[in-house]
């Protein structure tokens, strides 16, 4: 016998415990080195800028509009010198002609001058009763072929239908005829075991079986010309059907001339016609005008200048437009070419002045302007007279950067904190000293040359670069 002693429960917890400690130590292992990974990892993330490298970046300043330089600043050069003129506005290029395809008699006419149309969009109409005749007309005769399309197929389902039969009359004289002769040659080769009689009967027979045979052919024969005759007469009513259906197609053409459309998506200049009146179409002359249309924001002024004045304006000079309906606007524009028409008993030459920016909807064809035009060494509008006519207090200048031009370019400003911040600018006017901007602040830090690399929020060192 052993003996047993009895053992607490305290002692057995601390006889467990120890071994019992080891996985549980061993388990949290993992987490807690994975703690301490990431911790060290976001550390590192945000004192990334502290150990790494800042990159430098080259810098201009935004200047204010009333310290810019607009042209050269010594007394000795020639100062600025503007060409006034005077002319209306025009549609650029041309005005688009609404035309009438057809000849007729305006019947009803659904715009007016200043009406906003769009491309498709049906502006008059012509009298379309004669042309309406003729549609019915070509739609009954189509019709009428269709019905004999339609009869000539039944006539060739019939045909198709007699010769399926004669063929099997033939098929049954075919073999009515076989037999026969089959029992024929049986009776010639037993000799004279038949009797002459029978020998008769089955020659009578053969020949009513072959006289049979040759009426199931021709009667099938036949059929089958009548088949061929049924389906070369459905082809010239399908030829005939195509035929009138084209026709009735060109008929509703011409109904559908009788609506004259706008070519454009755009704006009424000028309705040429009244209702009653007769448009005769010249198609050597694209049609009869019944309206004209001009696109809403190409626009660009005529004015007259001195012939004497021709020499001192350059193609592309720096243009400035006024108009009574926007009196608080002057409007950017340039001279498109100097070779315009010349009225020598005037003593002037047509120029065209087209604006850089999209015409305002207030203006329109035919009315009254005002402009100046830069003549000899002018290249932007002089400070003095641009603080009256125009809101300048959103407007800085900035030194050209040639980085503007590369299509993927993007402006970023270097904020107080000396991170990258994405601005929209918009480029006003370019000169050779400056920039005329919209969408910076005077004292703006913005990055000169085109990087790839930035982003937004991202630490630089900027580095002022020199200004005129």
């Amino acid at each position: 016998m052993t003996n047993s002693s009895p053992v607490s429960g305290g002692e057995l917890f601390a006889a467990a415990s120890p071994s019992s400690a080891v996985p549980r130590q061993r388990s949290l292992l993992p987490l807690t080195l994975l703690i301490l990974v990431t911790i060290a990892l976001l550390v590192a993330w945000l004192s990334r800028e502290r150990w790494w490298p800042v990159p430098e970046v080259s810098v201009v300043r935004a200047l204010p509009l009333a310290g810019a330089s607009t042209g050269p600043r010594s007394s000795s050069t020639e100062p600025q010198q503007w060409l006034p003129a005077s002319g209306w506005m025009v549609a650029w290029p041309h005005m688009v002609s609404a035309s009438a395809q057809v000849s007729g008699t305006v019947q009803e006419l659904l715009i007016q001058p200043g009406q906003q149309v769009r491309k498709g969009e049906v502006l008059a109409r012509l009298d379309p009763r004669a042309a309406q005749l003729r549609l019915d007309q070509a739609l009954a005769e189509e019709a009428a072929a269709l019905a004999v399309v339609a009869s000539s197929r039944h006539t060739i389902a019939l045909e198709e239908a007699a010769l399926r039969q004669l063929r099997a009359e033939y098929s049954q004289a075919q073999y009515r005829h076989d037999a026969v002769e089959l029992q024929l040659q049986r009776v010639e080769a037993g000799g004279t075991s038949v009797s002459d009689a029978r020998r008769q009967d089955l020659s009578l027979e053969m020949a009513a079986a072959q006289a049979a045979v040759e009426a199931a052919g021709a009667a099938l024969a036949q059929a089958e010309a009548r088949r061929s005759i049924a389906q070369a007469g459905h082809s010239r009513a399908l030829a005939e059907h195509e035929a009138r259906h084209s026709h009735m197609r060109q008929r509703s053409w011409e109904v559908e001339e009788h609506s004259v459309r706008s070519p454009i998506d755009g704006v009424v200049a000028d309705v040429l016609v009244q209702p009653g009146q007769w448009l005769h179409s010249d198609e050597e002359h694209d049609g009869a005008s019944v309206a004209l249309v001009y696109e809403p924001q190409q626009l660009a002024a005529v004015v007259d200048v001195p012939l004497s004045s021709v020499a001192d304006i350059r193609d592309g000079a720096a243009a400035r437009i006024r108009c009574d309906v926007l009196p608080d606007t002057e409007l950017v524009a340039q001279v498109h070419s100097r070779h315009g028409q010349a009225d020598r008993s005037r003593g002037t030459l047509r120029l065209y002045l087209t604006l850089e920016q999209p015409a305002p909807s207030a203006l329109t064809p035919e009315m009254l302007i005002r402009a100046r035009i830069a003549v000899g060494n002018a290249q932007a509008i002089d400070s003095s007279q641009d603080e009256a006519t125009t809101s300048n207090d959103d407007l800085t200048t900035i030194p050209p950067l040639e980085a503007a031009d590369h299509p993927d370019f993007m402006w970023w400003k270097v904020d107080t904190e000396h991170r990258l911040r994405q601005v929209a600018v918009e480029i006003i006017e370019r000169h050779e000293q400056h920039w005329l901007v919209r969408g910076l602040k005077a004292g703006d830090l913005i990055v000169h040359d085109h990087w790839p690399q930035a982003r937004s929020g991202l630490r630089v060192n900027p580095h002022p670069m020199q200004q005129p």
